[in-house]
């Protein structure tokens, strides 16, 4: 799949910038200016003919709301504007529409690899994005791993994790189960990832345990960015120690 570049469409980077710049704040200003010109100048009309108590409740009353929509208003004519008289940013205009086009397909293509993906290799691009993501990675063997198929370290904490590639959502016998292997292994959290999401029992299960769920769109994130959120991982398990003797 082809993503599209500012070459394709005329543009050079510093063409790019400019536009993207009057996007980002010179129309906002543009709308300001006309918005409150226009907010303000009914004030000053009522002033002027010594009308102070009626200029005081337009200003903080009817002017307000006049700045805002003016501002708006303002803001998309000034748009309407350069499209009409300006073809560099007409071509401007089409590029973003044809990669946004483009980053909606690759997502959309991502999400049916994924879907499309037998158990054993969701468990190996798992591991691959997060090594990717700056996690230590490490692949269970396929027999005698308490149901725990990754084991990741990263900034100094060890999680354990299950992938479920299942076509329907997770219940709570997978959580309840990775809970009791958690607790077993001493690690500091555990992450159940799945492709099809979960059930409200699973995630009332989760609550207040050191434990997360992955759902196909937290992977997608962590792919996207190779990071891995501090909000997607569990908070750190407490291992109880046994008291000193008296």
């Amino acid at each position: 799949m082809y993503e599209p570049q500012p070459s394709d469409f005329g543009l050079t980077d510093d063409a790019l910038l400019r536009h993207a710049r009057f996007d980002d704040t010179s129309s906002y200003r543009i709308g300001m200016g006309i918005g409150g010109t226009l907010g303000v100048l009914p004030c000053l009309l009522s002033a002027l003919k010594g009308e102070f108590v009626v200029a005081f409740v337009m200003l903080f009353g009817v002017g307000i709301g006049v700045l805002f929509f003016g501002s708006l208003l303002g803001s998309v004519a000034a748009g309407a504007f350069r499209r009409a008289t300006n073809p560099e940013y007409r071509r401007y205009l089409e590029y973003k529409s044809a990669l946004e086009a483009y980053r909606k397909a690759v997502a959309y293509a991502d999400r049916l690899f994924w879907l499309s993906l037998s158990g054993e290799d969701f468990e190996r691009q798992l591991a691959r994005v997060l090594s990717e993501a700056g996690c230590q990675v490490s692949l269970t063997p396929r027999t005698g791993d308490q149901g725990i198929d990754l084991v990741i370290k990263y900034k100094g904490k060890t999680y354990l994790i299950q992938c479920k590639a299942h076509a329907s959502p997770m219940g709570p016998s997978a959580a309840r189960e990775l809970y009791g292997t958690l607790m077993a292994n001493k690690a500091d959290g555990a992450i159940l990832a799945t492709l099809a999401g979960w059930t409200q029992g699973t995630a009332n299960f989760v609550s207040g345990k050191p434990l997360a769920l992955w759902d196909l769109a937290h992977i997608l994130n962590i792919q996207e960015h190779k990071s891995v959120p501090w909000l997607y991982l569990p908070e750190a398990h407490q291992v109880p120690r046994a008291s000193a003797p008296p």
